[in-house]
């Protein structure tokens, strides 16, 4: 199989004349894994997710099935199935058992996309798809269409814990923290106190400096240590906002945000919820702009994911090892373990008011 695959010659048209994906097997061909896996992933990145669920299959059929060798033949397959929903079919059941011998986790998620896509049927579909995205590094799509499914569902039983709220529920302080990457805080203060937010709220902008010492005294030597050995001001305050927000509460804003011109929604949203979340058109979680109470189990299961890439996982891009997709996991880990007799004062907005 793995010989007869390498000696195929591929047209424009098999790229669905796709010039990115074009270029790349002119100059590398199609003869390896890493190969066909390369050209799959840029025709999934640019749309064309029929064309891409082929060369994932192609990358499954290449592999040697040794667990050691990367990507994972189990993931190659998973994600070829995946295409194929994306792209309005459905896998054969036969693909479908195939995924289930090589991995229950991701046959669970594929099950349960298609239970939620094509049935509508969202309880179920987050029933059978369990905690499957544990089988990913946070921030993989698996988040993502896990999180979507969740939001679908719990809609109307978030609103109506808003509007039932209980006694001791504990809501956002009106309190807005930021972080600077150089030792002037003027321009983006002048920004967060836009119209009466300054009357409002309590504006605190860190610096990398006080930021450090704030750690220390917070949350010890290793916190400081990590926040100081960040690659970018990026990595830094996505380091530094999780345990700011866990430790006080409040909100997280990063600077040039629109969102700061509505200052009436912003305290109304603070004394209805416990935890507000924005989502952007992609369905990527905004991790430069949420609230949170102090405390918070869904913050503080965040941070549980951050050290652990830290420590396990220094390699990940900034966005899988602490930007918006430990924030994502988190919520994914808070939905999965909801009771109907919870009280889950939790919002999660489509784009940003």
């Amino acid at each position: 199989m793995s010989e007869t695959l390498a000696d195929v010659q591929y047209s424009d048209a098999d790229f669905a004349h796709d010039h990115r994906a074009i270029d790349f097997y002119r100059d590398h061909g199609c003869a390896t894994v890493m190969d066909a896996f390369q050209i799959a992933n840029i025709l999934h990145t640019d749309g064309m997710v029929r064309e891409a669920s082929n060369f994932y299959r192609i990358a499954f059929d290449l592999h040697s099935k040794e667990p050691h060798v990367f990507p994972n033949a189990h993931v190659l397959l998973n994600v070829s199935l995946l295409c194929l929903l994306k792209a309005g079919e459905n896998p054969s059941e036969e693909d479908m058992q195939l995924l289930r011998g090589y991995s229950i986790p991701c046959y669970n998620y594929i099950r349960g996309v298609m239970i939620s896509w094509r049935e509508g049927d969202h309880l179920r579909a987050l029933e059978t798809m369990g905690n499957c995205y544990e089988e990913f590094h946070t921030g993989e799509e698996c988040d993502r269409i896990y999180l979507s499914i969740a939001c679908r569902l719990y809609e109307d039983k978030l609103a109506h814990s808003v509007l039932s709220p209980s006694q001791n529920m504990q809501f956002i302080p009106l309190k807005i923290y930021g972080y600077c990457e150089n030792n002037s805080t003027t321009d983006i203060k002048d920004e967060l106190a836009h119209g009466q937010l300054n009357a409002s709220f309590d504006i605190k902008i860190f610096r990398p400096d006080d930021a450090a010492v704030w750690l220390y005294q917070n949350y010890g030597v290793e916190a400081r240590r990590i926040f100081l050995m960040s690659h970018s001001s990026i990595e830094a305050s996505n380091f530094l906002r999780l345990h700011v927000i866990y430790k006080l509460g409040g909100w997280w804003m990063e600077k040039k945000n629109q969102c700061l011109e509505q200052e009436y929604q912003i305290r109304v949203l603070s004394r209805r919820y416990s935890h507000i979340f924005f989502q952007n058109e992609d369905g990527e979680i905004q991790g430069d702009y949420f609230g949170a109470f102090p405390n918070s189990s869904v913050i503080g299961d965040a941070l549980f994911s951050l050290y652990r890439n830290y420590y396990l996982h220094e390699n990940l891009d900034v966005f899988r090892k602490s930007g918006s997709g430990i924030l994502e996991r988190s919520l994914n880990r808070a939905f999965h373990s909801y009771k109907d007799d919870d009280k889950l004062s939790m919002n999660i907005y489509k784009n940003i008011f």
